[in-house]
C-alpha cells in the first residue's frame, strides 16, 4: 500500500509542476514515478534482465 501511496504522491508533484509549466520538476517527478512503479511493483527480490534495463534507464 505505502509504494502506491508514493508513486501517487510523484504523479501529483508531476502533473503540478506541468500545469505551473515547471518542466525541469515534472521531468523529475515522472521518471521517479515510473522508477518506483517498477521497481516496488510486486514487491519481487529478482528483476528480469529487460526491467533492470528500465529501471536503470528511469
Amino acid at each position: 500500500m505505502r509504494q502506491h501511496f508514493l508513486y501517487n504522491t510523484l504523479v501529483l508533484i508531476s502533473w503540478n509542476a506541468r500545469k505551473e509549466k515547471a518542466q525541469e520538476t515534472e521531468r523529475i517527478s515522472k521518471l521517479s514515478a515510473r522508477y518506483y512503479r517498477l521497481a516496488l511493483d510486486k514487491g519481487e527480490t529478482y528483476n528480469a534482465l529487460d526491467k533492470e534495463v528500465e529501471l536503470l534507464h528511469h
